[in-house]
């Protein structure tokens, strides 16, 4: 079995609801609080897949919040706010160092509107994300964001059944600050079983390689945040319902490739509100 990756800004595991294809009705309102961790860990993929490895090791995790508003009834508000904590070891032949770095990461804003209705929707999505809030200049500080300006429109369709449901979604991100573009898509499915939910996802995300952003000292060694980052990637969710208004979910995620992301067991919970 190949080594477990973690999904980036956790949106397409945790926060999936942010790629899917309905709406709140109107004044519905969804909101989660999770918590993801990547373990200590030392190697990445490298370009084209190749493992790197420094005399360093790295902890990572992240707190987010994600809500959903729905403004009218075809058009939804997103938002998240993540935190991110970096610990970091680090050693050469005479000295050992260690690091801790908490920071807010890339703010998310989103809209997302029905372009078609009935039983299989297509929906319109536009997600923002912001420059990461407090980065360093010291080329020696961990960064806990992308100091860029994101824009991801994207395209997605699904349909719901009585106990089951699945969606499909594809976009393509553009970064500013000489950071490279990128191809995103992905499918989830889900069944439920009482009150519980089991869900698989797919997620690729795929540079395109044509940016020529200058990355930190920082950024060399750890690999956090760096241009051209890929994956393609797939996991498990389950989720419970305690009634219709709270539950929770946990998942854990797998690569089949990647580059410059952390070759190491990606787990997460999220506890969930909602009000439809």
């Amino acid at each position: 079995m190949k080594h477990l990756l973690l999904l980036l800004a956790l949106f397409s595991a945790a926060f999936a609801s942010a790629q899917s294809p309905w709406v709140r009705n109107r004044a519905g309102y969804y909101a989660q609080f999770g918590y993801g961790v990547i373990p200590s860990y030392e190697n990445v993929f490298g370009e084209d897949e190749n493992t790197t490895q420094g005399k360093r090791s790295l902890t990572e995790q992240t707190f987010q919040l994600y809500t959903e508003y729905g403004m009218t009834r075809k058009t939804t508000a997103l938002f998240s706010l993540p935190i991110r904590s970096i610990q970091g070891e680090f050693s050469n032949d005479r000295v050992q160092s260690k690091q801790q770095h908490v920071g807010l990461s890339n703010i998310m804003l989103g809209l997302r509107r029905t372009v078609i209705s009935g039983r299989m929707p297509l929906t319109a999505t536009l997600k923002v994300e912001l420059p990461a809030v407090g980065l360093s200049d010291d080329d020696l500080t961990m960064p806990h964001g992308f100091d860029a300006l994101t824009a991801l429109p994207m395209l997605s369709t699904g349909m719901g059944f009585n106990r089951g449901y699945w969606f499909a979604y594809g976009g393509y991100g553009l970064r500013t600050n000489d950071y490279s573009d990128f191809v995103n898509g992905g499918l989830e499915a889900g069944v439920k079983a009482t009150d519980w939910w089991f869900m698989a996802f797919t997620d690729v995300h795929y540079p395109l390689e044509n940016g020529n952003a200058v990355m930190s000292t920082a950024q060399t060694v750890t690999r956090l945040y760096h241009d051209n980052q890929g994956w393609w990637a797939y996991g498990l969710k389950i989720a419970h319902e305690f009634n219709r208004f709270i539950g929770f979910n946990l998942y854990a995620s797998s690569a089949g490739w990647g580059q410059y992301v952390p070759k190491k067991p990606a787990l997460g919970a999220a506890i969930y509100f909602r009000w439809d």
